[in-house]
């Protein structure tokens, strides 16, 4: 019962990250892109002020990872990763704080306790 539940939840948290990188790479991307290039016209208006005053120029860094990487496997892998991760974790946080009654049978109802309500309330608002 809990693999399954678990295993439903791996799976929710999956179609749920591939649907957040969808909506990063049509809504969020051309942000960042419009961002990058500002801060990337910045640097070089700053270095050609700094040739114009005589100042030696810094040493540029090269990024381990292009833009154009980030953009596209980068961030689908996070949001799969972090979709599937919440994915598995809700689940079983909801499956233990589900009490059974002591003394019922199978077929008996659930119903949640008084600590795991507080723990679900106080998880919700962090």
């Amino acid at each position: 019962m809990e693999k399954r539940l678990i295993l439903r939840g791996l799976l929710a948290g999956a179609v749920g990250g591939v649907l957040a990188f969808l909506f990063a790479r049509i809504f969020a991307e051309p942000q960042i892109r419009q961002a990058v290039d500002y801060e990337d016209g910045r640097e070089r208006a700053q270095a050609a002020l700094d040739r114009a005053a005589g100042i030696a120029a810094e040493q540029a860094h090269a990024d381990p990872f292009s833009r154009t990487v980030q953009g596209n496997a980068g961030i689908g892998v996070a949001m799969i990763f972090f979709g599937v991760a919440m994915g598995a974790l809700s689940p079983s946080r909801t499956r233990s704080a589900w009490a059974v009654p002591a003394g019922s049978g199978p077929g008996a109802s659930r119903s949640w306790s008084p600590a795991a309500v507080s723990s679900a309330c106080t998880w919700c608002r962090s």
